[in-house]
């Protein structure tokens, strides 16, 4: 794709994002990208069953904190078609604020509707929150993909029942889908018999929000020292209007109306 016909495309996404609260982008990653992603993240997954760590919830595998298991998935947070979309939604300073794995296993149950930005305080006018979906399985209405209620993100407020009509969010694998945080939506159920569902979600928020992932107390040491500056300030290690400092704001911007930046002149980490 020329960048201009990408620009079109993410121009397209991000309108038709604004309509219904959830779109579909087919073929983001090649074919090489998603065998080496979605392969390293069922070996993940496969040794926490193995080791008696894995985390299950209503039949689905959760695996946590993805920047710990590899490069691959530290690559995504920053990927220049996901990141142009969560920042032409939550703006140029948004944070990750987890990234993880829902894996729909065979014989699931439905996940309660809710939206992912239920924890502020309603009504909601605009989106705080974006979930980034990279699909490395077909998402199907047969296999666990995700389940939504189209244009619920301009209620603005969570569901209050499970009586709601859902739509399923279909997708080959291989593509992204962003769904608003003000979406009711909830992952499906795998009616097939011996098939799992994998889906990587990288979450985003506003700069003032809290992430949900503490990073600076579980990233490990290797991988925080390999952060490109923009993987820095995408988990939240530079100041942002005066939020997230260090011992004060530091010393060398006294004296200026500076209130933002990495924490050194460098951009490195202190």
């Amino acid at each position: 794709m020329t960048v201009s016909g990408q620009d079109r495309a993410i121009d397209d996404a991000l309108a038709a994002l604004h309509e219904e609260g959830c779109v579909v982008l087919p073929d983001v990653l090649d074919h090489g990208e998603l065998r080496e992603i979605a392969d390293r993240l069922s070996g993940v997954a496969e040794s926490e069953r193995k080791d008696g760590t894995a985390w299950f919830s209503n039949g689905n595998q959760r695996v946590f904190n993805l920047l710990n298991r590899g490069q691959g998935f530290v690559d995504l947070i920053d990927h220049p078609v996901a990141l142009a979309l969560v920042k032409g939604v939550l703006g140029a300073d948004a944070l990750l604020s987890s990234i993880t794995a829902n894996i729909a296993q065979p014989g699931n149950v439905p996940q309660l509707l809710h939206t992912d930005q239920q924890y502020v305080q309603a009504p909601w006018f605009h989106p705080l929150t974006l979930n980034v979906v990279w699909m490395l399985d077909d998402f199907t209405p047969e296999n666990g993909g995700t389940r939504y209620v189209p244009r619920s993100h301009v209620v603005g407020a969570p569901p209050l029942t499970e009586e709601i009509a859902t739509v399923p969010l279909v997708g080959r694998a291989g593509g992204i889908a962003l769904i608003d945080g003000r979406v009711w939506h909830g992952t499906g159920v795998n009616r097939l018999a011996c098939e799992a569902r994998r889906g990587i979600f990288a979450y985003y928020c506003a700069p003032y929000l809290r992430q949900q992932e503490n990073v600076h107390r579980s990233l490990r040491e290797e991988v925080r020292s390999g952060l490109s500056a923009e993987q820095q300030r995408l988990l939240g290690y530079d100041v942002w209007q005066g939020l997230g400092v260090v011992d004060g704001i530091p010393r060398h911007w006294m004296g200026t109306n500076r209130r933002s930046g990495p924490l050194d002149a460098t951009g490195d980490l202190p």
